[in-house]
């Protein structure tokens, strides 16, 4: 299980409170779902869409949001293994592919820049193995490094448990929520965490109440499940020829599998599809008429406006 926090921020200050900072990559030896923490924006887009670009090895028409769907070859590499990789000479190689302007490196040195993952992963054999870790740029440094938790107490079934960055959770903050986790139920850990996150945020202005949570069974027992949790309702406006409706919405995280690629969107309603044989469902308000649109993303304030 994966929660984050869905808060933009620059300076400190919110700049988009509904941005993503989530994905689900489905490979051919696993499934994770990542979510990162330190700069918004990378090479003009979210930063969400930079790492689904150096995951598909390529851009996205940046002069149109992505569409909600698209089908085409979305992995470059096919192990779960290889596509961190790739995530993480990225990362390290920034200064090098001017994802970042080179008036600004110095200020990319003095940053945190991390990812946390959490999935599953098999062999030949189809044996399983959950795995939890991270990719992190530390502060003063220009490198980046995969860790990953130790796998023992996880396959003794107890608990692996970490936040990212560690920084904004107290020694015992971590203690007290981590004596909790090993007694309460799949969905009351979902709402402990989200909880957690909410509590972090009225003391840490970079950090938002609204949350996305990604919950990952042992594949083939039950699906994956996506859901926002908000403070408040979201709502979006569906244009019609001759009508308008403002309906509940959700959003959902970015979903890269071998032949398909979902995009952030806004979603309603109970929907389940299939990702590289794993299946996906994500939960959103009911409403009497079905949503799914891509979500209009913020632009990078640093950039000089377009003529």
């Amino acid at each position: 299980m994966q929660v984050s926090d869905r808060l933009v921020t620059r300076d400190s200050a919110p700049l988009d409170f509904l941005s993503n900072k989530s994905l689900i990559i489905v490979a051919a030896n696993g499934v994770v779902t990542l979510s990162y923490t330190g700069r918004a924006f990378l090479d003009a887009v979210p930063t969400d869409q930079w790492l689904a670009e150096v995951v598909r090895g390529k851009r996205f028409d940046r002069s149109r949001k992505p569409p909600a769907i698209s089908f085409e070859q979305t992995l470059q590499v096919p192990d779960i293994g290889r596509n961190l990789e790739r995530i993480r000479i990225a990362i390290q190689e920034i200064r090098l592919s001017a994802a970042i302007p080179t008036a600004s490196i110095g200020k990319w040195y003095g940053e945190l820049f991390e990812i946390g993952f959490v999935g599953w992963q098999w062999y030949r054999k189809k044996r399983l193995r959950p795995i939890v870790g991270s990719i992190e740029k530390a502060a003063w440094s220009l490198s980046a490094t995969i860790r990953y938790l130790p796998r023992s107490p996880l396959q003794c079934r107890r608990i692996g448990f970490t936040a990212v960055p560690a920084g904004h959770v107290t020694r015992a903050e971590l203690t007290s929520l981590y004596s909790q986790l090993g007694r309460l139920s799949e969905v009351d850990t979902e709402s402990a965490l989200v909880t957690q996150i909410r509590q972090i945020s009225a003391t840490t202005p970079i950090v938002g109440p609204d949350c996305m949570s990604v919950v990952m069974p042992r594949p083939g027992r039950a699906p994956i499940r996506v859901k926002y949790f908000p403070v408040h309702q979201s709502a979006a406006d569906l244009v019609g020829v001759k009508w308008r409706a403002r309906l509940p919405v959700a959003f959902s995280p970015w979903i890269l599998a071998p032949a398909a690629c979902h995009a952030p969107s806004m979603v309603n309603g109970n929907t389940s599809s299939c990702f590289g044989g794993i299946e996906i469902s994500m939960s959103g308000p009911p409403s009497d008429i079905q949503v799914l649109s891509s979500q209009a993303r913020p632009v990078d304030p640093t950039l000089p406006p377009a003529r």
